[in-house]
């Protein structure tokens, strides 16, 4: 399964899923995620709630409709969750 990782500080994470013969994709905050996002198809995705993580969402969707995207966050406020749920 190719995987893309919006938020480098999940290595567990990355660790646990690259164990188990995933292909792992990390970009840092820093990094234009839509470069390769036109580039790939993704399967999967975990996504930091950054300034492009709805739009990321919205894109890796339309280039894959089975991509199943999860917005990890630390960000507590509310409305900022409900907007990404409202979005897909």
């Amino acid at each position: 399964m190719r995987i893309l990782h919006y938020n480098d500080e999940e290595k567990d994470l990355h660790a646990y899923l690259a164990q188990r013969g995933h292909r792992n994709t990390i970009l840092t905050a820093g990094e234009d995620p839509f470069v390769i996002t036109r580039r790939e198809a993704f399967d999967a995705a975990f996504i930091g709630l950054h300034p492009h993580g709805v739009k990321l969402m919205r894109e890796l969707k339309r280039r894959n409709t089975d991509c199943r995207v999860t917005i990890i966050t630390s960000d507590t406020n509310a409305r900022n969750a409900v907007a990404a749920m409202k979005a897909g």
